[in-house]
């Protein structure tokens, strides 16, 4: 139930080698949650999660992929998931200690007077386009009991004077999901700051704000106070179906490139793949076509190799044709609406085909509907 990475840290910290502030707003095993708290905490989320639906149902054709235009950070940030145990690479990182009390509800004595002491982490992870994603991680430690649970506590924030409940779902990109208030925390997990869907006016995660955590036992809430966000420096997009779409030189309408990445079902690899729509010499359209296998998680295409066809006809009207090999292409994607590739290649085949070398950086035409990189 426990992630070698909680083990660890609780090993670092007994050992004194990390120091952490310490919050407890009960120490006593005895001490149960205020439940006029925890009713009011659960009833916040319950009427936000009821709204959200409600205006969905108003605005929504059903079966419609669209954007949530209350989103708390571009759809493309987090694809490959939660960065569970992400703090040593996180931005703005806190890091505290708070007692959980357990379920006040159950109706084992003992589980109701439980408390755990739990290690809670926030920080924000960068995104592309200059912005970036909060995240909330709870670790128990290695010690804690397989029989008594810790319970979520209440996390709200505070921006601009004005109080918000966050939507704190384990699944990134989500419309509706949620943690319960004093939901049972059976092992370490990590959860991502969501807007409820068709809020007017949602918090601004990339602006300062402050975080509260409070554990419903009746003392002062632990509180976190974020900076306004600073990027760092952009490091290229990650080869994903995020950049998948048409992109184009601007100014220089009718060559394009179509790129599509594949998922290869070995959860190891991805297949990039490139049409470019250019024209030979005498300006008739050419196809080059570049396919590739790439590691999950890279951020540049490297030596892609590039073919042409000759011998075909109109509609499959033709009995054969031919594939050869015109050169390589290498592509990386500095954020979400550029592309720098580089060239090289000739068509020995070919009499007054496309040829040369160089490297070019274009701009995304459209994004795909369900896949919007931003």
């Amino acid at each position: 139930m426990f992630s070698l990475r909680s083990c660890v840290l609780f090993a670092a910290m007994a050992a004194g080698l990390i120091a952490l502030p310490v919050f407890a707003a009960n120490d006593s095993t005895t001490s149960k949650i205020d439940l006029t708290a925890l009713a009011k905490a659960q009833a916040t989320h319950q009427i936000l999660s009821l709204a959200a639906h409600q205006n969905a149902q108003a605005q929504v054709t059903p079966k419609a992929i669209f954007a949530n235009p209350s989103r708390a950070y571009p759809p493309s940030c987090l694809g490959d998931g939660l960065p569970l145990g992400g703090q040593g690479s996180g931005i703005n990182l806190q890091t505290a200690q708070v007692t959980l009390p357990g379920d006040p509800l159950s109706t084992d004595s003992n589980e109701q007077a439980y408390s755990e002491t739990v290690t809670i982490s926030v920080w924000r992870v960068a995104c592309s386009g200059a912005v970036s994603a909060t995240v909330v991680e709870i670790d128990r430690p290695s010690t804690a009991s397989a029989t008594y649970y810790p319970v979520f506590p209440s996390i709200y924030i505070i921006q601009g004077g004005t109080d918000f409940a966050p939507r704190l779902p384990e699944d990134e990109n989500t419309f509706y999901s949620d943690t319960a208030v004093a939901a049972p925390l059976y092992g370490s997990s990590i959860w991502v700051f969501e807007n409820y869907f068709g809020i007017s006016s949602p918090p601004n995660y990339n602006q300062a704000f402050t975080v509260y955590i409070d554990n419903l036992m009746g003392g002062t809430p632990l509180s976190m106070n974020f900076p306004a966000y600073t990027a760092p420096a952009a490091a290229p997009m990650e080869i994903s179906g995020y950049i998948s779409g048409p992109w184009y030189q601007p100014g220089k309408g009718g060559e394009g490139i179509l790129v599509q990445v594949y998922d290869n079902g070995d959860e190891a690899t991805r297949t990039f793949a490139a049409t470019w729509y250019t024209f030979d010499s005498l300006g008739i359209p050419f196809w080059l076509y570049a396919q590739t296998s790439v590691n999950i998680g890279a951020t540049a295409v490297n030596n892609a190799p590039v073919y042409y066809q000759t011998g075909g006809g109109f509609a499959g009207n033709f009995v054969s044709s031919n594939q050869y090999p015109w050169g390589t292409m290498s592509v990386s994607f500095p954020n979400c609406n550029s592309m720098v590739f580089t060239y090289s290649g000739s068509t020995p085949q070919v009499t007054g085909g496309p040829a040369g070398h160089g490297t070019l950086t274009w701009t995304r035409l459209a994004n795909i509907n369900g896949l919007a990189c931003q």
